[in-house]
């Protein structure tokens, strides 16, 4: 489920949702 925007590009808030899920997942395998 992806957000693009006129010019076809993920929007910054997809970006965003992206990373903070990113580093969620990340910091639950170093500190589990």
């Amino acid at each position: 489920a992806f957000v693009f925007d006129k010019e076809g590009k993920l929007t910054h808030a997809q970006r965003n949702l992206r990373a903070k899920d990113y580093t969620s997942r990340l910091l639950s395998i170093l500190a589990p």
